[in-house]
């Protein structure tokens, strides 16, 4: 059986939820809280229940990232992944842990809803597997929506199933594996009950 540890990055591995800072780091303090006036109708809708996470999370990318080629992005996203801004909220006890797993020769997975665009530098720092929310491009520009859903909630779990292979076909492929997840938020809840041990909040 081989064992895998499956790590939520916003807020678990970090302290932090790192769109909102990779957002500040491309557009700057003050044209950053100008967008968030300017899209606060949307926000406030999210919190409130009614405008789901990923059209929240592709109007705010969109609109803000509109005018920029790919190139652009993909420049930024990385520079961002290398940043202070990104290590300085990370938690040591979470990377502490990884290496732990690592160390007991277990594989490493880190699932996301963040952006693949700038995560998967830093996992390949950390020389980690990534599962991640992933953007679309046309023309030189960001597309409509995300690759494949926004990796949230039961899709965290979905694209871990397609990942390793574990079909609802055949339920014994899911005993080729005994699955470590961490997580912090309601978006982790579907994973953390898929793991066959599910830590919550546990940095």
């Amino acid at each position: 059986m081989e064992k895998i540890a499956l790590f939520d990055f916003d807020e678990t591995i970090t302290s932090k939820d790192t769109l909102v800072l990779f957002l500040r780091f491309f557009l700057g303090t003050k044209r950053f809280y100008c967008y968030l006036c300017l899209l606060s109708p949307w926000i406030t809708l999210y919190f409130l229940g009614i405008y789901p996470n990923y059209k929240l999370k592709i109007l705010f990318l969109r609109f803000c990232f509109r005018s920029y080629k790919v190139s652009e992005f993909k420049m930024v996203a990385k520079k961002f992944a290398l940043s202070t801004e990104l290590k300085q909220v990370i938690r040591e006890n979470a990377l502490a842990k990884i290496q732990w797993h690592k160390a007991q020769g277990h594989r490493v997975i880190v699932v996301s809803a963040t952006l693949k665009e700038y995560l998967s530098w830093w996992c390949e720092q950390q020389q980690l597997e990534l599962l991640a929310t992933e953007i679309t491009f046309s023309n030189d520009q960001m597309g409509d929506g995300f690759h494949l859903n926004n990796c949230y909630g039961e899709e965290k779990v979905q694209r871990t199933k397609l990942y390793l292979g574990i079909s609802d076909k055949h339920p014994a492929s899911r005993n080729h594996y005994y699955l470590y997840a961490y997580g912090d938020s309601q978006g982790d809840r579907e994973l953390l009950a898929f793991a066959n041990e599910g830590h919550y909040q546990l940095f």
